[in-house]
C-alpha cells in the first residue's frame, strides 16, 4: 500500500511537469509580442539620436540681420568666412555648421567695406565719421588705422593682395590709393567725371581700374598715378570691375539701352593692354536686374556674375564653341546658374581654392559649390541647377550660355 501510494505521487509530480512544461515552450515560440516589439524600437530610436550630431536648422545658420551685406571674404584656409553688414557688424562663421564663431562690432554705420582674408577689414563711415576709413585687426577687433582726408561719401573699396594698401572710390569722382601700415594718402587718381562705383587693384599691384556712372573704366598705373588707358564701357553706367589674376583682362558689369529702350544689363570682358572688348553676354535672359557683382575665379578660369533678382551665374572664360579671331580671347560660356539666394545678391567671394562661392544679401547668407551648384548653406534648396548641353546651340545661333563674339 505504501508502495502503491509513493508511485501515485510520483505519477502525479510528473503530470504536473509535463504540463508546465507544455505551457513554457508554445510562449517561448511566439517570440516578443506586439508591445514588446514597438517599445524596442522606440528604445533603438532613442539611442540614434544620442549617438547623432544635433542638425543644424536652416534658419538658425548663415543669418546676418540689421542691415544690407557690404563684403564677406574666407580664411585663407577655407574653414570659416567673415561677413559685415552696414550696421557695421561683423560676424565670423564656422564653414561647415553654417554657426557664427564670434562678433565684432564696428561702432558705427558703415557705406562700403573691403575684406583682407579673415585678418582685417577697412570700413568706410558716413558723415558721422567725416567719411574716414578705419582698419579694423579682426584678431582682437580693435581700430589700427583711421585713414581721413577722402571728401565726400566712399562707396567702394578695395585691398591689395598684400594688404599693404587699399583703394577708395566715391562721390567726389576721385580714386585714393592709401597705405594701411601709417594710415597715409599714398596717391590720387583724377579724371572721372561721375561718382566711382567701383574699384579694384591688380594681384601684381602694378594697376588699378576704377568705374563709374557715366559707364567708363579707367586704368592706372599704380605706380605713378598716370591715367593708362579710359575705356567707354557701358553707355548708363558701370557697376563693377575687376582684373583677372594674371593681369591681362578687365571684366566690367553695367547698364545700357536694350532693343526695347529699356535698360538691359551686360558683362564685359576687355582686354587690359588695348582696351579693345573681347567679349560681351547677350542679355538673352541672363540678367534681368543690375548686376552688382561681378569677379574672377581665383584660378581665372571662371568669372561670376550676380544681380540685384538674386540670380547668380558662373561663366567659363576660356571655353566657347564661336571661334575667336586671332589675338581675342575666346567667349566665355555659361556653365552654371545657381537658384536659391532669396532676395538681392550685395557681395560674393570665391573660397581661396575656388571650390566655394559665399553669397550675401538682405541679411542672408548662401554658401555653394562652385563644381556642382549645390547649395550648401542658407537659404532655400534650389529649385534646378541649370547646365547648358556641351555644344548645343540656341534657336538664335549665339553659343550655349547666350555670348556672342565682339562686334567688329
Amino acid at each position: 500500500m505504501k508502495i502503491l501510494r509513493i508511485g501515485m505521487i510520483t505519477l502525479l509530480a510528473l503530470l504536473i511537469f509535463v504540463n508546465v512544461e507544455a505551457q513554457r515552450r508554445p510562449a517561448a515560440k511566439k517570440g516578443k509580442g506586439k508591445k514588446e516589439k514597438v517599445e524596442e524600437k522606440l528604445k533603438e530610436k532613442v539611442e540614434e539620436k544620442k549617438e547623432a550630431p544635433p542638425a543644424i536648422k536652416q534658419e538658425e545658420s548663415w543669418k546676418h540681420p540689421g542691415g544690407n551685406l557690404l563684403s564677406t571674404s574666407f580664411s585663407s584656409d577655407g574653414k570659416s568666412a567673415v561677413s559685415v553688414n552696414s550696421e557695421g557688424d561683423i560676424l565670423f562663421w564656422d564653414i561647415e555648421s553654417g554657426k557664427k564663431i564670434r562678433s565684432v562690432h564696428y561702432g558705427s554705420k558703415a557705406t562700403a567695406a573691403a575684406f583682407f582674408g579673415n585678418k582685417k577689414v577697412g570700413l568706410a563711415g558716413g558723415l558721422d565719421k567725416d567719411n574716414a576709413i578705419s582698419i579694423l585687426d579682426l584678431t582682437n577687433g580693435k581700430e589700427t588705422q583711421t585713414l581721413a582726408g577722402h571728401k565726400g561719401g566712399v562707396k567702394t573699396l578695395a585691398f591689395s593682395i598684400d594688404g599693404e594698401s587699399i583703394l577708395s572710390g566715391g562721390w567726389n569722382n576721385q580714386v585714393v590709393l592709401w597705405g594701411t601700415a601709417r594710415g597715409d594718402i599714398v596717391r590720387v587718381f583724377k579724371g572721372h567725371d561721375a561718382v566711382v562705383n567701383a574699384v579694384a587693384v591688380s594681384p601684381n599691384r602694378v594697376i588699378a581700374a576704377s568705374g563709374s556712372a557715366d559707364g567708363k573704366i579707367k586704368v592706372w598705373n599704380m605706380s605713378t598715378g598716370e591715367l593708362v588707358k579710359t575705356i567707354k564701357a557701358h553707355k548708363k553706367g558701370v557697376s563693377n570691375v575687376a582684373i583677372s589674376p594674371d593681369d591681362r583682362l578687365i571684366l566690367s558689369a553695367g547698364i545700357e539701352k536694350g532693343k526695347d529702350k529699356k535698360d538691359a544689363y551686360f558683362l564685359k570682358l576687355w582686354d587690359v593692354a588695348t582696351g579693345k572688348l573681347l567679349v560681351k553676354n547677350t542679355n538673352l535672359g541672363e540678367h534681368k536686374a543690375e548686376i552688382l557683382i561681378a569677379l574672377f575665379s581665383p584660378n581665372g578660369k571662371y568669372a561670376l556674375s550676380a544681380d540685384r533678382g538674386g540670380a547668380l551665374k558662373l561663366w567659363d572664360i576660356a571655353a566657347g564653341s564661336v571661334a575667336p579671331q586671332k589675338g581675342e580671347t575666346p567667349p566665355p560660356t555659361e556653365v552654371r546658374s545657381f537658384e536659391g539666394h532669396a532676395g538681392r545678391i550685395l557681395t560674393a567671394t570665391f573660397s581661396p581654392d575656388g571650390s566655394r562661392v559665399l553669397v550675401g544679401g538682405d541679411g542672408t547668407l548662401t554658401i555653394w559649390e562652385t563644381e556642382t551648384g549645390k547649395l550648401l548653406g542658407g537659404g532655400a534648396p534650389p529649385a534646378s541647377v541649370t547646365t547648358p548641353v556641351e555644344g548645343a546651340l540656341p534657336a538664335t545661333g549665339t553659343p550655349p550660355g547666350g555670348v556672342v563674339p565682339p562686334p567688329p
